[in-house]
């Protein structure tokens, strides 16, 4: 099955640097955090990965099964069928990639499974001075 996604690394940084594996809250939730069930975009993922690329972090983000590009795949015909083990096989693959990626520190790796969640935990706000540091004191503590 292919996963659609986006790595973002920070434009103006040629250091390798701490990583974020952004993934899509419930249901068919789509790598920039757009729901089919909400009226326009909302782009949260997008928006927050937006931010930590500006703060020096790559990330990732990647459409879940039954969402965006990545579609149901092999799951078309009966989506009933898709079990918990689908999404977690799904995260670790996209963690993988993410760790393999030549200027990501595979030392310093998060995830977060919204943007909210992300948001508040890292204390996220845009002209925050010093938010890498704070970020990296934060995965170093949560792993």
């Amino acid at each position: 099955m292919t996963l659609y996604a986006t790595f973002r690394h920070p434009r103006d940084s040629a250091d390798v640097v701490p990583g974020v594996l952004l993934i899509a809250g419930s249901g068919p939730t789509d790598r920039n955090g757009n729901s089919s069930l909400e009226a326009g975009p909302v782009n949260t993922l997008k928006t927050l990965a937006d931010w930590l690329s500006q703060d020096g972090v790559a990330s990732l983000r990647y459409d879940k099964l039954g969402s965006g590009k990545t579609g149901l795949g092999p799951y078309t015909l009966d989506p009933a069928s898709i079990g918990v083990s689908v999404y977690e096989q799904e995260a670790r693959s996209a963690l993988e990639f993410l760790a393999k990626e030549k200027d990501v520190n595979d030392h310093e790796l998060a995830s977060s499974v919204t943007a909210k969640v992300a948001c508040s935990r890292c204390s996220w706000r845009p002209g925050t001075p010093d938010r890498r540091r704070r970020f990296t004191r934060w995965v170093s503590s949560n792993r």
